[in-house]
Formats: C-alpha cells, structure tokens, sequence
C-alpha cells in the first residue's frame, strides 16, 4: 500500500492511499499519465480493470481513493467539498512525475477534475467524462436525496440504511457499489454530496466542461443515460456503454477501459 500525506493549511493534514497496483509509471512513456477519479461512495478499484488494457500500456497510471474513501484518511473537520477533493489531488500530482495528464472522472470525479482542470498550471491534454455531474439532473439518482438529510440523521441511521438496501439490491453493479461504499466514511459521503449538487445546479461544471479547448468526450452507461443531460451536450462527442448502468466502468470493464484507451490515442 503506498500512502500520501497530504496537508491543506493548519490542521488539516492526512493520508491520502493509492495502492501501488494502481499507480504505474512505464519507462518506455513516463511522460503522459492518465488520472482515473471515481465515484461517490465507490474507490479506486471501479478502474482495476485499466491495469489489464493493453491500449493503456504504455500509460503512468494513477487511480488514488478520494478523501474518506476506501482506505484514504476522513477528517471530522474537513468540509469535502469538490475544491477540497481537488485540492488534495492537485497535491498527490505534484508529488508523481509526468509532461501530460489525461483525466477520467466518474460522476463526482467528473465534477473533480473539471475543478482540477481549471488549473492553468496543469497540463491537459484531454478529459474523458464518465457520466461526471454537469447539472442538477444528474444528482437525482443518489446525491440529492442524501444531501436533503440532515447530516446528524444520515451520519447516525440513513446512510447505513441506504448501504442494506443497495447491498440487497437485484442489481449487481448496485450490490458491488454497496460494498466499496461500506469503506466510505459518512461523513465524507454526506458533505461530498451536499456539494456535488450545490456545483451541479449552478450549472457551473457544465459551463467548465463545454468551455474545455482540450479533446473531450461524454461516456455514458445504456441504461443510465440522462437524456436531459446529454440534449444539453450538442457538439461535444458521446459515447454509449452498450448493457451498462451507471458504475459501467466495472459493469461493463473490458469495453470501458478500451474505450478510454481508444479517446486517448486518438486525441
């Protein structure tokens, strides 16, 4: 397990981890790194399957677990809002070497590296939105509902309630988020929530995500696509995960990864 401690201003340091299976630097192309960032409640390993790509090969890889998730630190005190994930992130980067970073967020990853890709310091070469929040249509599925619960109550009861129900669910990419998520802390889950939708009915990522000058593309699951998000997405290239839902980057792995392999080869 490698582990990085990670410091936002007085008081706030801890560890961020990122098992060393999922980080990779290659020595025949160190230079363009592709960062994977998962989703709420989920951990690094939605993109195992991106270490057995053969297109990605030749990539440094990055998957790191969100702040109170999988076995990164939580912090009572930390506000989890996207730019303190981003922050951290922005952080764990400078700690890794690479020329070109190519970014792949899963729906609140997406949020995330929008916000990361605003720093004009880092160099883009492209971003791949997998179902990532643009606006408030996207927080109906799970982050509104949570973010409307009093944090104390969800902390206390409804989280764990929601953690039995998706882990009885019929579904198995639901009862596979439900074990990733009992690695969450409440906390973290609750407030990560309450800002995802703040950002997503702003409509800010959207503004974030159209303006990108970079090669960009919208991937999302059969049987979860937002229709009224993706009417919003005129001109931007999309792309469909044939039999996937919303966790398509496990629910349908092989044909994600060589998707994103494919985007970022061709530019």
């Amino acid at each position: 397990m490698a582990f990085h401690q990670i410091t936002l201003g007085e008081g706030f340091s801890f560890i961020l981890s990122c098992e060393e299976r999922f980080f990779r630097t290659p020595e025949d192309n160190p230079s363009d790194m592709v960062l994977f960032l998962h989703g709420l409640g989920c951990d690094n390993s939605s993109f195992a399957g991106a270490w057995e790509e053969k297109g990605l090969a030749d990539y440094s890889m990055l998957a790191p677990n969100l702040a109170g998730h999988g076995d990164s630190g939580a912090m009572e005190d930390l506000a989890y809002r996207l730019q303190d994930h981003a922050e951290i992130i922005l952080h764990l980067l400078e700690q890794v070497p690479f020329e070109r970073l190519h970014i792949v967020g899963h729906s609140i990853g997406g949020g995330i590296g929008l916000i990361l890709a605003e720093n004009g310091n880092l160099p883009l070469a492209s971003f791949i939105n997998v179902e990532g929040n643009l606006l408030g249509h996207d927080c109906d599925m799970l982050s509104r509902r949570a973010a409307e619960t009093p944090e104390e109550l969800f902390v206390s009861n409804k989280f764990a309630k929601l953690l039995e129900k998706a882990s009885e669910s019929e579904a198995a990419d639901i009862r596979d988020w439900a074990k990733m998520a009992e690695r969450t802390d409440a906390y973290a889950f609750h407030r990560s929530a309450v800002s995802l939708v703040e950002w997503s009915d702003s409509g800010r990522l959207y503004e974030m995500f159209t303006a990108l000058t970079v090669p960009k593309v919208y991937i999302y699951g059969e049987y979860s696509a937002n229709d009224d998000v993706i009417a919003h997405l005129e001109g931007i290239r999309k792309i469909e995960i044939s039999n996937a839902g919303h966790f398509l980057t496990t629910d349908q792995s092989e044909l994600f990864h060589e998707t994103v392999a494919q985007v970022i080869a061709n530019g």
